[in-house]
């Protein structure tokens, strides 16, 4: 009796440490604020960050940026910093190479993905990943066509695709949704604008094979339940009832908890967000989204301490007013199991 209650108890130790021992991919995404170098690019508008402009943005200040940065991406959801992180408002491929030399991220090995967008004002969006554990497959860009003509080009939507050692291919698409400028109805027709597109792609993807296992990412400018997420993406918020040609969308949950990734007139909002494929929903799955995994990542030094803004982003500039802070947005991550 005694050997069957130790086997029953060995077994279960096992299958405990089985469940746990499952590896994991931290994936994550950053919108940096206004990540720029004080070079000028005589074909975009970046003069607000040039040492003689309104900003006054130097070399001393680009430095602190990055080595602020840095120290997010290395802590981002894990202790070794995320396998792949989206970015947004980065300013060239210049940044983002002294971004992934500093001293806290240069031993990680991250590639670059990066195209330039049309944005006027130069910002983009990127993608680095951990050449140890990724291979390079494809990326390419998709251009968004804005309704409203008084509105500059906006920023593109990034796809790339990446593949694992056991040849388990990903796609992620990385987003910078048009912002609110002028209001959320009056600019809410530019966001469904690139939501179609987005759509389209996903579509295209999920048709050519269903099996595929995508994750999107990206400030959004909207959040969970606003039309072009709901609606124009068509979102599924029910982990258990996400058909195969449907994007299910995690971050509601932790809407209705009251948290965000930015502060707006002293109310969290959550603009930054990750939706899938489905295929990722399959536990039985050996790759397969981590449920509940999806954090809005804000230790206590990225946070303002100033009681009038306490618990709000530490932001780099407020204004022109230099603050020496991180980010007006807290990154996200989630974690893949493989």
């Amino acid at each position: 009796m005694k050997f069957k209650i130790f086997l029953i108890l060995t077994f279960a130790v096992v299958t405990v440490n089985t469940a746990f021992s499952q590896k994991q991919y931290t994936i994550g995404f950053y919108n940096v604020e206004n990540l720029f170098d004080t070079i000028h690019d005589k074909k975009k508008t970046d003069q607000e960050f040039l040492p003689t402009g309104k900003n006054q943005w130097n070399s001393e200040k680009y430095f602190n940026k990055l080595q602020h940065l840095s120290k997010v991406i290395s802590e981002l959801g894990s202790d070794d910093g995320p396998d792949v992180l989206g970015l947004c408002e980065i300013e060239n491929r210049r940044v983002l190479k002294d971004l992934i030399k500093t001293p806290l991220l240069q031993k990680k090995g991250y590639e670059i993905v990066h195209y330039e967008s049309p944005d006027v004002r130069g910002i983009d969006v990127a993608l680095i990943y951990k050449k140890s554990i990724f291979t390079f497959v494809d990326a390419k860009k998709y251009k968004v066509k804005l309704p409203d003509k008084k509105r500059s080009a906006t920023r593109d939507i990034l796809l790339v695709q990446l593949a694992n050692n056991k040849n388990d291919t990903f796609v992620f698409l990385v987003n910078h949704f048009p912002s609110r400028l002028g209001g959320i109805e009056k600019s809410n027709p530019n966001r469904r604008a690139a939501a179609t597109i987005l759509k389209s792609v996903f579509d295209s993807i999920i048709t050519a094979n269903y099996l595929s296992k995508i994750v999107m990412m990206g400030d959004f400018n909207d959040e969970p339940e606003d039309s072009s997420i709901k609606f124009v993406l068509k979102c599924n918020f029910n982990m258990g009832q996400s058909s195969y040609n449907e994007i299910y969308n995690p971050m509601l949950d932790l809407k209705n908890k009251g948290e965000g990734t930015i502060v707006y007139k002293k109310q969290y909002e959550l603009i930054d967000q990750f939706m899938m494929s489905n295929h990722l929903l399959f536990q039985n799955n050996k790759v397969h989204y981590v449920p509940n995994s999806v954090t809005i990542f804000k230790p206590e030094y990225i946070q303002e301490q100033n009681p009038k803004y306490k618990g709000e982003p530490f932001r780099t500039m407020a204004g022109q007013k230099y603050l020496n802070g991180y980010s007006d947005h807290f990154p996200i991550y989630m974690k893949i199991a493989y």
